[in-house]
């Protein structure tokens, strides 16, 4: 992969819950790690294996290393119906020294809305910072990484679950002992926590690319910070490039999920990138499933993005993300 035709997109996000409702809620919480690359947004996140520099802060670590760069980004986000806005900024540097790399970003999230007359919102602080290193053959690359993770919630979203099935449009009383118990594990999740990743990732021949990611291995909020597993392959070749990815939800709902993803991108003129995908999301309730589309324009210096992904069978749910990205010499 050169140097010049990708350079990812701003990500550091916040981790986002999946949401808890009844049949006729909504999402009330974001549905996507919100902050998370404009450029993995278009390709449906299908990205554990091409989540190129600062992306490796969110999807998997290891894959800063997989192209030579310094960039910074940053970039607006916005995910209805939570109505939840964000503002990113991150850098990666995987050139200063090509066996070892490093990045960090922060993602501020907002959000305040009524609903039935309950006021909810949320403010989100989240700080990553992440190193990997690469060895290897000219025909193949292992690379490793970790992320460490820092999240601050705060505001009155969760206040009880008389309050959520309000929301929801429900009679508290109508609400089952699972729902209860769910409403209460969320409303006890503690506001401050730690956590981090760690992935790996095989390249080989720069044509094909494995990657595998364990994220919130010490998980104190099974909503926020939930342990997941990413698998991916990617398939890289001139300007194109396709990816599959699946991610494994072991915390968010009662049994375990798996949501498929699929993703590809075509860079025309080695300037233009046209990205689309699907997310099969199985961890959010209802299931969603997202079809998603962006642009992308890069030159030696900047790079500018946007991806934008809506659920095709509740039209309430999209998200957009936008980015700007400097590329230092």
């Amino acid at each position: 992969m050169s140097d010049n035709r990708w350079i990812p997109t701003c990500v550091v996000a916040v981790t986002a819950v999946l949401m808890l409702a009844s049949p006729r809620a909504r999402a009330e919480l974001p549905f996507r790690l919100v902050g998370a690359s404009a450029r993995a947004l278009g390709m449906g996140d299908a990205v554990t294996a091409l989540g190129l520099g600062t992306a490796g802060l969110y999807f998997n670590p290891a894959c800063m290393s997989q192209i030579r760069q310094y960039s910074i980004d940053a970039g607006y986000g916005y995910q209805s119906p939570s109505a939840a806005h964000n503002l990113h900024i991150s850098f990666v540097d995987s050139q200063t020294n090509p066996e070892f790399a490093m990045g960090a970003g922060y993602t501020l999230t907002k959000s305040r809305r009524k609903i039935n007359g309950v006021h909810e919102g949320f403010t989100v602080h989240d700080v990553r910072a992440a190193v990997s290193g690469s060895f290897g053959t000219e025909g193949f690359q292992f690379s490793i990484g970790g992320t460490f993770r820092y999240l601050n919630i705060s505001g009155d979203e969760l206040t009880s679950p008389y309050s959520e099935s309000i929301r929801a449009g429900r009679d508290p009383a109508t609400l089952t002992p699972g729902e209860m118990a769910q409403m209460n594990a969320r409303k006890a999740d503690p506001r401050s926590m730690s956590t981090f990743d760690v992935g790996i990732l095989m390249n080989i021949s720069d044509l094909v690319y494995i990657g595998a990611v364990g994220q919130n291995l010490v998980t104190w909020s099974r909503h926020w910070a939930p342990r997941r597993l990413g698998v991916g392959l990617g398939f890289v070749y001139k300007m194109l490039d396709i990816g599959a990815s699946v991610d494994v939800n072991f915390d968010s709902r009662e049994s375990v999920k798996a949501s498929p993803s699929f993703g590809i991108e075509y860079v025309a003129g080695g300037a233009v990138a046209i990205r689309a995908g699907f997310d099969w999301d199985r961890v959010s309730y209802p299931q969603q499933y997202r079809v998603s589309g962006g642009l992308g324009y890069i030159s030696q210096y900047v790079g500018i993005d946007v991806g934008y992904a809506h659920d095709v069978a509740h039209k309430e749910n999209w998200l957009i993300e936008a980015s700007i990205r400097a590329f230092l010499p």
